[in-house]
């Protein structure tokens, strides 16, 4: 998957990026270093720690509310780190959503998101990258792809799809009638 060759990558240049960083801190070496970064492993940890402190304050949250089972709308959240909460956490799911372009433009439109053509080239062509990357490694048995417009229709079967993958039992189909931004 996408992490694991960051991984890989980060693996097989972390010699040469931490004598970098050595010869950087010792004032050895004064030239412009595009990705110099601090130590991989410590890097990789902090970001671990980051989003366990968020999924954390999550689970609590929950739990105050009597709610066992929790998840959270993350849309502007990357393919990227998408990968990273996947390999890190293995007991995580991730439910990815695809909702048609057209739609998803005209719903950032209409919450002034986004502003003129360039800004709706770049959101589409975003938009474009983050499916294509999502369909092609995020995966697994803890990723459930699901489109948009299964949940009018076809809102059992996908209710259904959402308990079984999640565990969560009894999801109120009412749900779908609230309508936001339409």
């Amino acid at each position: 998957n996408l992490y694991s060759s960051k991984a890989l990558y980060f693996e097989s240049s972390k010699k040469w990026r931490n004598d970098q960083l050595r010869s950087v801190l010792k004032g050895e070496l004064n030239q412009w270093i595009p990705d110099l970064m601090p130590d991989i492993d410590s890097y990789l940890e902090a970001v671990k720690n980051s989003f366990n402190s968020i999924f954390t304050h999550y689970e609590d949250f929950a739990k105050k509310n009597g709610k066992p089972i929790w998840g959270t709308k993350l849309p502007e959240w990357n393919i990227y780190n998408l990968n990273l909460v996947h390999s890190f956490f293995p007991d995580c799911k991730i439910i990815y959503i695809i909702r048609e372009l057209a739609d998803c433009l005209r719903s950032a439109k209409a919450i002034d998101m986004v502003q003129g053509i360039e800004e709706s080239r770049r959101f589409c062509l975003l938009w474009r990258q983050n499916v294509d990357l999502a369909l092609r490694n995020l995966t697994g048995d803890r990723v459930l792809h699901l489109q948009f417009d299964d949940f009018t229709s076809n809102p059992l079967d996908t209710i259904k799809s959402l308990e079984q993958f999640t565990g969560s039992i009894e999801i109120d189909a009412d749900i779908l009638q609230h309508k936001v931004n339409t």
